[in-house]
């Protein structure tokens, strides 16, 4: 198997890419792609500008005092 990835590839890890998942070798052959295709890092400038605009809502986000406590009553009462 080629180093080289296929758009439809590099497309289909971007998500792992973002979230540091891949493995050392999968994020250097993403990487590589990223430097030589422009189409595909605009995908991943769009997906990285989503990705940090939804992790900075729900950093945001607060449950209310004592939510966590009524879930584990329910559950614990569903048992």
């Amino acid at each position: 198997m080629s180093d080289e990835l296929t758009c439809r590839q590099a497309f289909d890890r971007l998500e792992e890419y973002l979230d540091r998942e891949l493995s050392a070798e999968e994020t250097a052959r993403v990487r590589a792609h990223l430097r030589i295709c422009v189409q595909c890092t605009r995908e991943f400038r769009f997906e990285r500008l989503v990705l940090e605009a939804l992790r900075d809502k729900v950093n945001r986000i607060r449950a209310p005092d004592g939510f966590q406590d009524r879930i584990v009553a329910a559950l614990e009462s569903a048992e």
